[in-house]
């Protein structure tokens, strides 16, 4: 039914996915807590746009 070559391919393509899975997974808790993670990338992030918002008013402002 299958030639052994496309049975390895499949093989070696769900284990892949497999350990992405695992991986991503268990990351967390190698590396810390991932929400806290993301929570301070979010932080970041939302105080960069406020920053560049404020910077383009003073440029408007300076402007009229």
């Amino acid at each position: 039914m299958y030639n052994s070559k496309g049975l390895w391919l499949m093989g070696a393509f769900s284990l892949t996915l497999l350990g992405g899975f695992v991986g991503t997974a268990l990351m967390p808790a190698f590396t810390g807590s991932g929400a806290e993670r993301a929570q301070e990338n979010k932080d970041r992030m939302m105080k960069r746009k406020d920053e560049l918002c404020r910077r383009r008013q003073e440029i408007a402002q300076s402007k009229d």
